[in-house]
């Protein structure tokens, strides 16, 4: 082989590796790749009519916002930290970058975006791996980038795998093959995106990649009907540039598993949350108990830049019928050592309920039917699924207290 070849072949490989890095890079401060092209293209396609709580054939317009501030806590560490069970999902060749977790009857159901096949299906009571499916492709029933489980409204054991780089939803039987005639294509507006979407009564309702709204209302067809009219956290005129709005306003997603009538929004890059009741549309606004400043910047071409000091608040959100589950970082990108991740806890009113420390940093995060169970993904001592065991919680005259009497597992 000739140098000049050899030289070729190593330039090569460097391109690709590099390229490859960015893309990772890219993700990990929650914009996706294929957004990277579309954050400052605007498209001449009209503007979406603004509603709020979309209930199918009823007009519904967000109630009056109640703000809800919590507690201020101390910049100190929680004081009660949950540690592990000895059960992990997954073993140290299996998962890559996990990207969401759903609990589906006794199984668990995890994604991994960097594996073939992407989606891994585990016995819930004892760990052990059952099946995996969603082979990575573009073709019928395949998958690119897997962001997000979603839940059929009637299949019990049918899950819907949402592929953020190709906007479209696939159907999977959990018990059976990957049924390739159920898939759905997104056409969204300015090139956007969904991030955690939800169905309800056959409306997909979805946060996302969108400059000044934070949700969107697609129909079973694939097409927008509506959009949100609760305001997102960064808006004009404080932050004029659109492409900083798409990158500021980002959140992340989760509902009423039941009822599926009441959704949260827990911002990356400011400590609230959004409570939207769909079927009243009374909004409630709430502060979380640990504050953060998101830096920002744009350099002398104009391009936006985080700062040293930007920090970050939610990464992920998960709820049962009672109660919200949010993931806090309180990391900023100049930090030099890896901070513990807090698990925050409201209920459906707004209330702040306790605060958790995890032994270890967690990615992302989802909780058992009975509220009692928090999985987290992990990458010590690999990248895997732990178990997190939660006391209960009691109402009693009207307040919620942490029954840490009956909490036997607790650790």
């Amino acid at each position: 082989m000739s140098a000049r070849r050899s030289g070729t072949i190593v330039v090569a490989i460097l391109a690709f590796c590099l390229t490859a890095a960015f893309k990772w890079y890219e993700h990990a401060i929650s914009v996706p790749v294929s957004m990277r092209e579309t954050l400052g293209v605007s498209t001449n396609q009209p503007p979406l009519p603004r509603v709020a709580a979309v209930v199918p054939d009823v007009e519904m317009g967000v109630k009056s916002s109640v703000a809800r501030a919590s507690p201020i806590i101390s910049a100190a560490a929680p004081k009660d930290t949950l540690k592990a069970t000895a059960k992990l999902f997954g073993d140290s060749t299996l998962f890559s970058r996990i990207t969401s977790m759903l609990e589906v009857g006794s199984n668990l159901v995890i994604t991994d975006s960097r594996t073939s096949p992407h989606v891994f299906v585990f016995n819930g009571k004892n760990a052990r791996f059952v099946k995996s499916m969603g082979r990575q492709g573009q073709g019928p029933g395949e998958i690119l980038y897997p962001d997000n489980i979603v839940p059929d409204e009637k299949d019990r054991n049918r899950v819907w795998i949402y592929d953020f780089n190709q906007r479209r939803f696939i159907g999977l039987d959990i018990t059976g093959s990957t049924k390739t005639n159920n898939s759905l294509t997104l056409s969204l507006p300015e090139g956007g995106s969904l991030l955690q979407p939800m169905i309800r009564r056959g409306t997909i309702i979805s946060n996302g990649l969108f400059h000044d709204y934070s949700l969107i209302f697609v129909d079973n067809t694939g097409k927008p009907k509506g959009k949100s009219d609760l305001k997102a956290p960064f808006g004009p005129p404080d932050v004029t540039s659109r492409v900083a709005r798409r990158l500021l306003n980002v959140s992340t997603m989760a509902y009423a598993p039941t009822s599926r009538d009441k959704v949260v929004l827990a911002y990356q890059f400011k400590s609230e949350l959004d409570i939207l009741d769909l079927n009243t549309g009374l909004h409630t606004a709430v502060t979380g108990p640990r504050p953060t400043k998101a830096s920002f910047s744009f350099n002398k071409a104009g391009n936006f830049e985080w700062n040293a000091d930007n920090q970050q608040a939610y990464l992920s959100v998960t709820a049962d019928d009672n109660r919200i589950y949010a993931l806090f970082s309180g990391r900023k990108d100049n930090d030099k050592v890896e901070r513990v991740s807090i698990l925050h806890v409201f209920d459906w009113n707004g209330a702040f309920l306790r605060e958790y420390a995890f032994d270890r940093a967690i990615g992302t995060i989802a909780v058992s039917s009975s509220g009692t169970t928090i999985y987290g993904s992990v990458e010590e001592p690999w990248t895997a699924v732990a178990e997190y065991l939660l006391g209960y919680f009691k109402q009693a005259a009207g307040v919620y207290a942490h029954d840490l009497k009956n909490a036997f597992l607790w650790r």
